[in-house]
């Protein structure tokens, strides 16, 4: 698998700054689905950027699945991984991470909330529908981070994008990272970065 070695991200005109051949991958718009705009492959060196934009006021939610676990804990890669994504967002201030009450997820999340000094906030992912609505009546212009699980992490990005028909995360896959970017006044963007080890 073809890495892009990015050296800023710059989500709202999309600018890669420097990458290998093979380009980003562009999903086709497809109706009451998720779009995603690009699938960009980052490493534990990359860093992301995201820049303000005053005039349309924006949430950035990034949405990312627990990182590699066993019986409910992580494994040694699993916690490499979740330093990783603590790596990502060393140059993006926080506003708030998010984590649902399991092993896996506070895991995942406690190294950015800890290298952020945030205190990690818990979430039910079996009320999305009102976590949903906590997020975006409460966090414009904020950056947020949340961690959740195959299922609910997909189900969580469409509610928010005010979209239908996102499927789970396969079972195997532990390295996908979500962005929405969420508009007052446009419909939203979705892009999805793959960080850390390759899963299958």
């Amino acid at each position: 698998m073809k890495y892009f070695s990015i050296i800023s991200f710059v989500l709202f005109s999309i600018l890669i700054v420097q990458s290998c051949k093979g380009g980003a991958e562009v999903a086709n718009e497809t109706q009451d689905t998720v779009e995603i705009l690009d699938t960009i492959f980052i490493s534990p060196t990359d860093t992301i950027t995201v820049a303000e934009n005053i005039y349309n006021p924006y949430a950035v939610f990034y949405l990312v699945r627990h990182a590699n676990t066993s019986n409910n804990n992580l494994t040694t890669l699993g916690l490499e991984r979740a330093e990783e994504l603590g790596s990502l967002f060393s140059n993006i201030e926080l506003d708030e991470v998010f984590s649902s009450n399991t092993n896996r997820t506070i895991g995942t999340a406690t190294p950015v909330a800890e290298d952020q000094n945030l205190t990690l906030q818990l979430y039910n992912p079996s009320q999305l529908e009102t976590f949903s609505d906590t997020l975006i009546n409460n966090y414009e212009n904020k950056k947020v981070l949340i961690v959740g699980h195959s299922n609910t992490t997909p189900y969580l990005l469409d509610i928010l994008a005010g979209t239908d028909g996102a499927s789970d995360i396969p079972f195997s896959q532990f390295d996908n990272l979500y962005i929405l970017i969420k508009y007052k006044r446009t419909s939203p963007e979705v892009f999805r970065l793959k960080y850390g080890a390759e899963t299958p």
